[in-house]
């Protein structure tokens, strides 16, 4: 199912308080895959590069990193 990993994603951001978690979930997909966000819907796994930012990210390291 497209786009559920990142509904995944927010949720993990959110859960770790981060302020804005969909657009830093959205900001994270389009740096680890190229994709540029308002084409994100057709990605059908960002990979692991993916979800190692999504866990950088979770523990509070700035979206700039």
């Amino acid at each position: 199912m497209s786009g559920h990993w990142l509904a995944r994603a927010t949720a993990q951001l959110e859960a770790a308080g981060v302020a804005s978690p969909r657009v830093d979930a959205e900001l994270l997909a389009e740096h680890s895959t190229g994709v540029a966000r308002a084409g994100l819907a057709g990605v059908e796994d960002p990979g692991d590069r993916y979800w190692r930012l999504v866990e950088r990210r979770a523990r509070r390291e700035p979206l700039q990193h």
